[in-house]
């Protein structure tokens, strides 16, 4: 159409629901581009002294869907790696289950919310002969050591560096504290590790992901173009849809963007893959 032509441009969401009841996962906005692409593939009849084919038919179309994500909602987990993630909202801080051989010997609670530092800890017990350092603290007569995974919360709260290379850091400045445990037998060498999450009211997540029992569902999703200036609209609706990996990634300056794709698949009831909307204004 030389003088309306029809155009596609931009994209505005990805909304998938619910296959069977339609109910939608939710929306992402924070969007790169999406696309549906449908390849087809065709069967030559060859033989003989023929250069060109005797005849030809169509064979099966690939129905692949493609986006990418600049933002990553709980239902992204859930379609694309089988977990549904847990809300970890909490007033005080909490501190994580503590594993390794340590476990039940000590327990470890905060003690001051404020300075309390998000990370990965691991925490050993020694027998002391000389004096206790600066950086240890001691309880039923065993000094314990602590270091954390990584330094990118030391400034909340009570500033915090690390002590050397071991990745130890002061305990008196994570706002913990460790008293002894129910089980008797603490020995010199006794370690263990466990999460801490600082205080948090809104959108702090956990999910652990690979599990024998994980599903992965069918989806329907919704593919939303931007609205021209003349009010057009596109819209792509696809029926049934499968897909099964998130790539999770960081670089230097920048937000993390990920290409998540999916296959399509017919839809008996709706007897065909997709609907594409056009409204012209």
């Amino acid at each position: 159409m030389r003088s309306q032509p029809r155009v596609f441009f931009g994209v505005h969401s990805f909304t998938p629901y619910n296959a069977k009841t339609g109910e939608f996962y939710g929306t992402v906005e924070a969007l790169k581009g999406s696309s549906f692409s449908l390849s087809g593939e065709l069967v030559e009849l060859t033989g003989g002294s023929s250069k060109f084919p005797f005849a030809i038919a169509d064979s099966s179309i690939s129905a692949e869907l493609s986006f990418k994500p600049c933002e990553y909602p709980d239902f992204l987990f859930e379609l694309f790696l089988g977990k549904k993630p847990t809300d970890k909202k909490n007033i005080g801080g909490l501190v994580g289950d503590i594993n390794g051989s340590i476990k039940g010997k000590i327990n470890i609670t905060v003690l001051k919310k404020e300075d309390v530092k998000f990370g990965k800890y691991f925490v050993k017990a020694i027998k002391k002969d000389d004096l206790l350092l600066d950086h240890e603290v001691i309880v039923s007569g065993m000094a314990f050591q602590l270091s954390v995974s990584s330094s990118v919360d030391f400034s909340q709260g009570d500033d915090a560096t690390f002590v050397n290379d071991s990745l130890l850091i002061d305990f008196k400045k994570t706002g913990l504290k460790i008293e002894k445990g129910a089980v008797d037998g603490l020995v010199d060498g006794d370690s263990g590790f466990f999460d801490v999450w600082p205080p948090s009211d809104q959108g702090s997540i956990e999910v652990t992901v690979g599990a024998s029992g994980d599903v992965f569902p069918e989806f329907g999703a919704i593919i939303m173009g931007q609205k021209s200036g003349g009010g057009d609209l596109i819209e792509i609706d696809v029926f049934r849809l499968k897909g099964i990996g998130l790539p999770l990634g960081f670089e230097e300056k920048k937000f993390s963007e990920s290409e998540i794709k999916a296959k399509a698949m017919y839809d008996a009831n709706k007897n065909g893959i997709c609907k594409v909307r056009y409204l012209k204004r």
